[in-house]
């Protein structure tokens, strides 16, 4: 092994037992070189894997985002289907609670009341129609007699106005055709 000189002649040649400066120097310089050529080796393995393991964390983190977005919409699903859940029990207590009540008549009783309730309004009801039927019936006859008799008063003074301005021209305004000639003769 070779000495090794204090820190303050570390860059000075130093001579081993006859062999030279320049011999330890070039040796010094190849070893320096391995050295460096084995840490750039291991640098390279290391950083190989450093990027392989930066990979593996980005896809585990990738699988993470997927994992927590499936449970998100697992616990949306989760909580849907509780929602549901309570709805159809709700209804099934109010079936039970109206199937109680058939069992008991009073349900029964009461829609035979509502039902009568009913039949009575819509007796009414059509009791009002009816009669708003014979009002309209005896308003269109009455307008019907009003009309015919306004048409007649009207058919009458026209008759009256016509007599009345050529009394002479009503009584003689009389044409006779032959049918053989064609012609009209007065």
């Amino acid at each position: 092994m070779m000495p090794m000189a204090p820190p303050q002649f570390a860059n000075m040649p130093v001579m081993i037992q006859g062999i030279p400066a320049d011999v330890i120097e070039a040796l010094r310089a190849e070893a320096k070189q391995q050295a460096e050529a084995q840490l750039s080796q291991q640098t390279a393995a290391f950083n190989k894997h450093l990027h392989l393991a930066r990979v593996r964390v980005a896809e585990l983190e990738k699988r993470v985002r997927v994992a927590e977005a499936e449970g998100d919409e697992m616990s949306t699903k989760l909580t849907t289907v509780e929602l549901e859940k309570a709805q159809a029990d709700r209804a099934r207590e109010e079936v039970h609670a109206k199937l109680e009540q058939v069992a008991k008549g009073t349900y029964e009783g009461e829609r035979v009341q509502e039902l009568e309730e009913e039949l009575r309004v819509l007796k009414e009801e059509k009791e009002d129609m009816d009669g708003l039927k014979r009002q309209v019936l005896i308003l269109s006859k009455e307008l019907k007699k009003r009309m015919k008799a306004d048409a007649e008063q009207k058919e009458q003074e026209e008759l009256r106005k016509s007599r009345s301005e050529d009394p002479e021209e009503a009584d003689t305004d009389y044409t006779v055709t032959d049918s053989r000639s064609g012609s009209d003769t007065e």
